[in-house]
């Protein structure tokens, strides 16, 4: 969902979804729960959680997405697979956003890195020249 408020009035938001209990769904995946600053967004800068808004999810608190633990800064996405049941859902944010943001709850591939870089295979160096 979106939300867009004004620097002084806090507020309780719902947005309820379903997820299908026929849904593809791959062990390697997982639910993630992204918050977007919409003021720029061609920077990483704008995956930033809103310093004054707690998210849940179902009722319960999202890790990291509570005003009382809260990571300043830039966000990764926060797991939120084992928050889910199949069929309704329940999103509920309550604070003051101070901007407008989009809350996106989406399917992420989680791959692992490689123990060592892969070696490219007939690379050619670039020759400098000045």
């Amino acid at each position: 969902f979106e939300a867009k408020q004004p620097e002084s009035n806090a507020s309780a938001k719902v947005k309820d979804f379903h997820i299908s209990k026929n849904m593809p769904f791959s062990r390697k995946q997982k639910v993630g729960l992204f918050v977007v600053r919409t003021d720029d967004i061609s920077k990483s800068s704008c995956l930033v959680h809103p310093q004054k808004v707690s998210f849940l999810l179902n009722g319960t608190d999202v890790e990291n997405r509570v005003t009382t633990s809260m990571d300043p800064g830039p966000q990764r996405p926060t797991n939120v697979t084992p928050l889910l049941y199949p069929g309704a859902n329940l999103l509920q944010t309550i604070g003051c956003f101070e901007g407008s943001y989009f809350v996106v709850i989406a399917f992420l591939d989680v791959t692992p890195l490689p123990d060592q870089p892969p070696m490219l295979k007939d690379y050619v160096h670039s020759e400098v020249t000045e």
